[in-house]
């Protein structure tokens, strides 16, 4: 699911210093963007863990990503 993606990135872009934003607020407005919501939302080591939730003809769904953005 693109939401989840897209709201991982988001999340490790901001935690990672690319954008002012909380990361977890910035992951919410990716998903909205898609008209889904976070559900999960969390640091997982050096990445971001988020969960997006998201209902499609009446079929409720999630999908899960994890995005790091660490430059080495």
């Amino acid at each position: 699911m693109h939401a989840a993606d897209g709201s991982a990135l988001a999340a490790a872009d901001s935690r990672n210093g690319f954008s002012d934003a909380d990361p977890c607020e910035a992951a919410a407005l990716v998903a909205a963007a898609y008209n889904a919501r976070v559900s999960v939302c969390h640091p997982c080591d050096d990445a971001m863990c988020v969960e997006v939730s998201d209902a499609f003809l009446g079929i409720s769904f999630t999908a899960r990503a994890r995005a790091s953005g660490v430059v080495a």
